[in-house]
Parts: structure tokens; sequence; C-alpha cells
């Protein structure tokens, strides 16, 4: 989990959260540090991803909204409301998408820009992490005259 400060009573929590396919580097194979994030608003930070596996791993990074349950359990979040909106309005992040080599960091700039009149409370939103498979080699059909494509998908 990580904690956003974005007023001085309000704030963005923001859980790391990781998925890989079966074909990519497994979730153990990304380490993300650090778990716990305070932002006051006027400056960002930064998160830092590396590839402790022996392949090289590309991941993609977004948003999510879930809600917590009494139990603590997540459930994603289909409907948000405008709380959650906001929150996720304020995440700025960059690079969205990064290819590591094996044993390679990479440094994820954050920062929570919050409007002027916003309202003390704590805002959440949850990064995830997800592993894109690696393009795997096709072979052009011989009979094919014109344009060929190859589609593999993955589950988001």
């Amino acid at each position: 989990m990580s904690l956003f400060r974005v007023a001085a009573r309000a704030a963005l929590l923001v859980p790391m959260l990781l998925w890989a396919p079966a074909v990519q580097a497994g979730v153990g194979d990304l380490l993300v540090a650090p778990t716990r994030i305070i932002l006051n608003g006027s400056r960002g930070t930064e998160i830092i991803l590396n590839n402790i596996g022996d392949d090289v791993a590309t991941y993609r990074i977004s948003v999510e909204l879930r809600r917590m349950t009494p139990d603590g359990m997540l459930h994603d979040v289909t409907d948000p409301d405008a709380e959650e909106q906001l929150a996720q309005s304020m995440i700025v992040y960059a690079p969205r998408r990064v290819t590591l080599a094996p044993r390679e960091p990479q440094t994820i700039r954050i920062s929570a820009r919050a409007p002027k009149d916003l309202p003390d409370g704590e805002y959440r939103v949850h990064l995830l992490f997800r592993a894109v498979p690696p393009p795997s080699p096709v072979e052009a059909p011989k009979d094919v005259k014109g344009i060929a494509f190859a589609l593999t998908p993955f589950t988001a």
C-alpha cells in the first residue's frame, strides 16, 4: 500500500497491485518499492520497479479503483462515485509502460494534483502493474495475397 497525502488532512491511498499472465515473468519477478508514499501536494516522489527475474519483462502501469469491504476484501469498482473519480483524476505518473532487462531498475515518477478546494478526507486508488506478454514470432502465410494480420490477445 502507498499513502499519498495531498492536502493538510486529505490523503490519497495507492496500494500497488501486481498481475502477470503465465506466459510472462511471474508476479515474484517484479519488485516494487516503496510500499507507502506520502505526498504533501507540492512535491512528487518516485517508485522504483526492479526486474529480479532472469528474462526481459514489460509491464503496463495503470490506475484502478477498488473498494474495501468491512472484512478487508477489495472489489473492483464498476460505478465510481464522485470521490473515487476525483481520487483517480488527481494521480499523475510516468512512464506508463516499462521494459526491464534482468536485474534492471526503473523509476516511476508519481504525484497527486489536488484541486484547491479539496475537502478533507481519504481518497483511494490502486496502481496496477500488469505484465505484457512478449511478442511471439509469426510466420507470414504463404498463400495470402495482400495484407495479413496475426492477433495475440491477453486478458486485462
